[in-house]
C-alpha cells in the first residue's frame, strides 16, 4: 500500500535524477510490445539494491522472481544473462538472481523502481526513488538530464565516472575479447579525465523533429524511448559559443517548420526529420555543413568541412594525440602507417618523429583533405593515399620490422580483411585508437591470437557525463612468441 501511494505521489512530480531524483520518463511511457509476461507485471514496483553499473550506464540489481518461468527452456539460465545480452548490458558471474537494469543508479544504492519491460534474461525498470544514496551521487548540471538521452552520468561524481569507465574498459576486454588471462588490472591504466566536465563539445547536431499538434521539438531523443524527441534549448556539455548561437539556429529551424506546414517548399535550414549543425571554431559558430573550418591541435592547423568527423573535445584532444604519437614512435620505429587517417590528425602530428609516414583512407575526399593539410602545414614526409581494407598494404613499401601503425577505425571496428592483411604484414608496433571499446576488444583478440602482445590500454574520457569512452591500446609484435590459442585461454579466465 505504501509503495502504491509512493507511485501516485511520484507521478505528480517532475524531477531529474539528482541526490534523491526521479526519472522524468516515469509517467510517460506506455507498455512495451516487446515485453514478455514474466517475471514482473508492467509498472510493478520493486525495492532494489544496486550492485554494479553496466557499460551502457544502467544500474544492475538482482532479485528472485516470485514464480518460475512458465516455459523455461534452460532452468540453469535463471538470473544469468546470456553472453549476447550481457556484453554491455548486465555483468554476470556475481550472486544468483534475475537481473533488473535501472538507469541513473550507483553501486550500493537502495532504490524503488518500476518495471517497464521483461526481456528474455533480464528486466528493465525506471528509477522512481533513491532511498539510500551513494556518497558519489551528485546533482546533475543540466535541467534536462534524465529526460534527454544524451547523457548517462551527470548524477555521478566525476572522479567516480573515471573509475567506472576504467572498470568498463577492463570488463569489455575480459568478456568480449576473452582476455581475462591477462593482468587487466595492470594493463588498463587509470582514465585520463577531461579538463572540462561541462561545456566541452565543439560540435552539436540537434535533431529537427516532425511537427505535431504542438511546437516542433528541436533537440535529442528521449532517454528510454526513441519515439520521443525532447526539445533542448541549451546543452550543458556543449561549448558556450554553441549555446549562445543555438537560439537563433532554433528560431530559423522553427520558421522553416512553419513554412513547411503551410506548404512552402523553400526553407532556410534543413527539413523536419533531419539534423542541424553547430560547430564552434576560433571565429565563431559554423552551421553550414559544407563550410571549411580550422581546428588548431598543438602546432598544427587542420582544415576540414564542418560536417566531417573530428574529435569533439578540443580540451583533451592534445593529450590524446600526444600519447598516441609517443606510443607509435617508441621501440625504434622509423616508418609509420596511419590507417583510417581522416583529415591527417595523427599522421601530421607525428611527422617530426618518423622518416616517412603513409596515411591510408578509403575516402578519396578525406585523402584530398589530409593532403591539403600537409601542404598547408609545410610537412613533406607524409603522403596520403586511398585504399580499400582488403588491399591496404599493397601501397606500403616500408620494412615491417621498422614500421609502426596507428589504427583509428569507426565505432564498428576493423574489417576482417584489414586485420588479416595486418597480420600478414606484421608491423612491429600497433597503436589502436577506438571510440568503441567493445569492438576494439574483439579486434584485440584477433591481434593477440596472431602474435601481438598487449602492453597497455589507456582510456581517455573525451565525453564526460556520457557512457562513451575513447581507449588506446598499445601492442608490440613478438616474433618469438607463439600465437595464443584464444579458446583455451579464454576458457581459463571464466
Amino acid at each position: 500500500m505504501a509503495l502504491a501511494l509512493l507511485a501516485m505521489e511520484l507521478a505528480r512530480r517532475r524531477m531529474n535524477p539528482g541526490t534523491h531524483g526521479v526519472s522524468m520518463l516515469a509517467t510517460r511511457q506506455p507498455p512495451d510490445e516487446r515485453s514478455t509476461d514474466w517475471p514482473f507485471a508492467f509498472h510493478e514496483l520493486l525495492e532494489l539494491e544496486i550492485e554494479d553499473v553496466t557499460s551502457r550506464g544502467d544500474g544492475v540489481a538482482r532479485v528472485f522472481p516470485p514464480l518460475p518461468p512458465p516455459h523455461a527452456e534452460d532452468p540453469e539460465a535463471l538470473g544469468r544473462p546470456s553472453a549476447s545480452d550481457a556484453a554491455g548490458r548486465a555483468p554476470t558471474g556475481r550472486s544468483a538472481g534475475w537481473v533488473v537494469l535501472v538507469p541513473f543508479c550507483l553501486p550500493g544504492e537502495k532504490v524503488v523502481a518500476r518495471v517497464r519491460r521483461n526481456c528474455k534474461t533480464y528486466s528493465v525498470a525506471e528509477l522512481l526513488e533513491v532511498r539510500t544514496a551513494s556518497a558519489e551521487r551528485r546533482e546533475p548540471g543540466c535541467r534536462f538530464f534524465g529526460e534527454c538521452g544524451g547523457c548517462q552520468y551527470q548524477h555521478v561524481d566525476y572522479g567516480a565516472q573515471l573509475r567506472l569507465k576504467r572498470s568498463h574498459a577492463r570488463e569489455q576486454l575480459r568478456r568480449i575479447g576473452g582476455l581475462g588471462f591477462l593482468p587487466l588490472e595492470e594493463l588498463v591504466l587509470p582514465t585520463v579525465g577531461s579538463p572540462r566536465e561541462y561545456n566541452y563539445r565543439s560540435k552539436l547536431t540537434p535533431h529537427y523533429g516532425e511537427a505535431g499538434s504542438g511546437p516542433t521539438p528541436i533537440g535529442f531523443l528521449s532517454h528510454g524511448d526513441e519515439r520521443v524527441m525532447v526539445d533542448i534549448p541549451e546543452c550543458a556539455i556543449a561549448m558556450e559559443p554553441i549555446n549562445r548561437a543555438l537560439p537563433a539556429v532554433r528560431a530559423a529551424a522553427l520558421h522553416a517548420a512553419a513554412r513547411e506546414a503551410k506548404g512552402v517548399r523553400r526553407r532556410p535550414s534543413g527539413k523536419p526529420g533531419s539534423s542541424l549543425l553547430l560547430r564552434a571554431t576560433g571565429d565563431g559558430v559554423v552551421t553550414d555543413p559544407a563550410e571549411e573550418v580550422v581546428e588548431v591541435v598543438g602546432a598544427l592547423e587542420l582544415r576540414f568541412k564542418a560536417a566531417d568527423f573530428f574529435q569533439n573535445n578540443p580540451f583533451l584532444l592534445p593529450r590524446l594525440v600526444e600519447y598516441v604519437v609517443a606510443q607509435a614512435a617508441g621501440r625504434g620505429s622509423r616508418f609509420l602507417i596511419d590507417a583510417y587517417s581522416g583529415s591527417g590528425l595523427f599522421a601530421l602530428s607525428a611527422a617530426g618523429l618518423f622518416e616517412q609516414i603513409l596515411g591510408v583512407e578509403t575516402s578519396v575526399a578525406a585523402v584530398d583533405c589530409a593532403t591539403r593539410n600537409a601542404e598547408f602545414n609545410g610537412i613533406r614526409n607524409v603522403r596520403f593515399v586511398a585504399g580499400k581494407a582488403e588491399s591496404i598494404f599493397d601501397v606500403v613499401h616500408f620494412a615491417s620490422a621498422e614500421t609502426a601503425m596507428i589504427i583509428d577505425p569507426p565505432r564498428k571496428g576493423c574489417d576482417a580483411a584489414f586485420l588479416e592483411q595486418l597480420l600478414i604484414f606484421k608491423p612491429h608496433r600497433v597503436v589502436y585508437v577506438s571510440c568503441g571499446p567493445d569492438t576494439q576488444a574483439r579486434d584485440l583478440r584477433a591481434l593477440i591470437s596472431g602474435g601481438y602482445q598487449l602492453e597497455q590500454v589507456q582510456p581517455f574520457d573525451m565525453f564526460p557525463h556520457t557512457r562513451h569512452l575513447e581507449t588506446v591500446a598499445c601492442l608490440q609484435w613478438r616474433a618469438d612468441t607463439a600465437p595464443i590459442s584464444m579458446t583455451t585461454e579464454a576458457a581459463m579466465s571464466d
